[in-house]
């Protein structure tokens, strides 16, 4: 009976033992004591202890097979109230296409019916009833692919993430996730809100570039129409002053002229503050002079400070390179601008303006060779309250009202220059006393360029004027403004020139296309055909005849404006008002550029008009 016992409890050992040897410990413990009981009986005979033992070990296996089954109802209540309180839909479909899990956050996203929730519906009666319900549009207007993908069941790779809205407005995002076994999970996420936003960033965005554009457009408008008359009030008060008139009569002249020189600075200040501001601003890159540079932007303001019986002095450090590389023009308009400031807000004494080279000059492995240049700009002028230098950087501020009477200006100047510094990799600071005087400091990045020439002189020559040379060229003025065409075609004669001019651009085509001039000054903006068209025009004329040097007269000074000028096939460019002499250095560096082209060219034999001079 032992014998048998024991082969009983190995029978149920055999049966009950899993695959994996992974047994519930509950049923390990009763099989244990199964075999110790017939080990037991079999070594004691004794069968009623065995019994009792058996009987304990049944209770203990089932005491905890009920409390497995208690964590696991408990574990299965706490997955159902997770489910059901998320904020994301979520949908798991088995490998045969049955919903195992629909939660009431799906049902509420997608607007199934409520049935749903209860009848564990297969996943192709869910899409049935999307296709029925028109949940993806009518019929005629549903994405085939996507439909498609809707038709062989939904849980295909091709839309595994994908949006769409529901009639009502809502914007669901959907993805599913494959399972090994062939099952699937499906989560929908109301992303309304983070779409409305998005939209109304991207909005915002697009209303903010067409600001940008509508500003940019507006700032070239104003540009060239205040930009045009001032050039025949600065060009006419030029010429007048040139011509024989009484004291009375010239210094009336000379009133004309310095008051449109005034408002044209006026107007290039709040032009460039704009540009700036709007990050539009591009800096040049190209060799110069730093020693002639500096010069020219104080001899700029010598006859001011002679005025005022000032000491103007410039000090360049012997180690500061001489050749440089940089935007000169906007360097130099940071130094005028501290020197003129310099300048006016000192009464009596002297203004000193010094270079030098300053030290933690950075490396660029494979770049350039650079050299931090520092500027320092001191006076002793009426000095700058320490209260009050913290807004001295701010654009259209001034210390005080006072000051804004007393000497005038817009207050931008010194934004202006902060920013130019800042785009050019230094800073800009000043120290001040009040009734002392001011010392400004700013320093730039510039690379260094090929040295040339010596050190204490300068290789730059005066230009040649034609007139100078006792021999002119043949130029056309295509200008449609009477006061502006009058003025250019007087600056030309005074030249030496011999002028033509017409009035739109496609008189000039005309006139290029059959007369042999030398030259064109043409203006920008022109009736019936504008100057940028008819420049790409002329370029599209048959022989010598395309190559004729073109200089734009243009009014808007925007870079955007030079850079279109140039794209049209011009070969330079110059800003309106023009000077005689600015208008003469135009005509020498096309014309000394394009020497061996013109030389060569039917058009005019121009080697009587000093370009032999190199």
């Amino acid at each position: 009976m032992p014998m048998r016992l024991t082969g009983a409890a190995s029978a149920l050992w055999s049966k009950i033992r899993p695959r994996g040897d992974v047994l519930h410990p509950a049923l390990a413990l009763l099989a244990a004591g199964l075999i110790w009981a017939g080990i037991g009986l079999h070594l004691r005979q004794d069968y009623l202890a065995g019994g009792g033992l058996l009987t304990v070990l049944v209770l203990i296996a089932g005491r905890s097979l009920h409390g497995q089954r208690a964590r696991l109802l408990a574990g299965r209540a706490a997955l159902t109230g997770t489910l059901e309180n998320i904020s994301q839909g979520i949908l798991m479909v088995d490998a045969r296409g049955d919903v195992a899990v629909l939660n009431s956050r799906a049902i509420e996203l997608l607007g199934l019916p409520r049935e749903f929730a209860h009848s564990r519906p297969s996943f192709r009666d869910i899409l049935s009833w999307q296709l029925e319900n028109g949940e993806f549009g009518p019929p005629g207007s549903v994405d085939p692919q996507f439909l498609e993908h809707v038709l062989a069941g939904g849980l295909t790779e091709q839309f595994s993430i994908y949006e769409r809205m529901r009639a009502d407005g809502t914007v669901l995002e959907i993805r599913t996730q494959k399972l090994p076994d062939g099952s699937a999970v499906r989560t929908y996420t109301d992303i309304t809100a983070r779409r409305a936003n998005a939209d109304a960033l991207t909005t915002a965005r697009d209303a903010a570039l067409a600001a940008g554009r509508a500003r940019n457009e507006f700032l070239a408008v104003m540009s060239h129409e205040i930009r045009t008359p001032m050039n025949g009030i600065i060009g006419v008060a030029g010429l007048l002053l040139e011509s024989r008139l009484g004291p009375t009569e010239a210094h009336y002249g000379q009133i004309i002229l310095e008051s449109g020189n005034h408002l044209l600075r006026l107007l290039d200040d709040i032009l460039d503050f704009s540009s700036l501001d709007a990050g539009r601003v591009d800096l040049n890159d190209a060799a110069f002079d730093l020693r002639d540079m500096a010069r020219n932007a104080v001899d700029a303001l010598a006859a001011e400070a002679e005025a005022k019986s000032l000491d103007l002095s410039l000090v360049v450090a012997e180690d500061v390179p001489r050749q440089v590389a940089g935007d000169s023009r906007r360097l130099r308009q940071v130094l005028v601008n501290l020197v003129g400031n310099a300048v006016k807000f000192t009464g009596h004494g002297s203004v000193r303006v010094a270079v030098a080279r300053l030290p933690g000059e950075p490396q660029f492995p494979g770049g350039p060779d650079v050299v931090r240049l520092g500027f320092s700009v001191g006076d002793t002028g009426i000095g700058i309250p320490p209260d009050a230098l913290g807004q001295l950087f701010t654009g259209f501020t001034q210390v005080d009202g006072s000051i804004s009477r007393r000497f005038g200006g817009s207050g931008l100047g010194l934004a202006i220059s902060r920013r130019l510094v800042e785009r050019m990799g230094g800073t800009i600071e000043i120290d001040s006393t009040p009734g002392v005087g001011s010392v400004l400091r700013f320093d730039v990045l510039l690379a260094r360029a090929p040295q040339t020439g010596d050190a204490g002189t300068s290789e730059a020559e005066p230009p040649v004027e034609a007139g100078e040379s006792g021999c002119g060229i043949r130029v056309l003025v295509a200008e449609d403004n009477p006061t502006n065409r009058l003025v250019a075609t007087r600056m030309l004669e005074r030249l030496g020139h011999r002028v033509d001019s017409v009035v739109n651009g496609l008189d000039a085509v005309e006139a290029v296309r059959t007369t042999p001039y030398d030259l064109v000054l043409m203006d920008i903006m022109m009736p019936e055909m504008d100057g940028l068209a008819a420049t790409s025009t002329i370029r599209a004329l048959p022989g010598p005849r395309a190559r004729i040097p073109i200089i734009g007269l243009t009014a808007n000074a925007m870079r955007a404006g030079e850079a279109a000028c140039l794209a049209s096939g011009m070969d330079h460019f110059a800003t309106k008002p023009i000077s005689a002499n600015r208008l003469a250095d135009a005509i020498g560096l096309v014309l000394a550029s394009r020497a061996p082209t013109i030389r060569n060219s039917p058009v005019r034999a121009l080697e009587v008009c000093a370009l032999d001079t190199g």
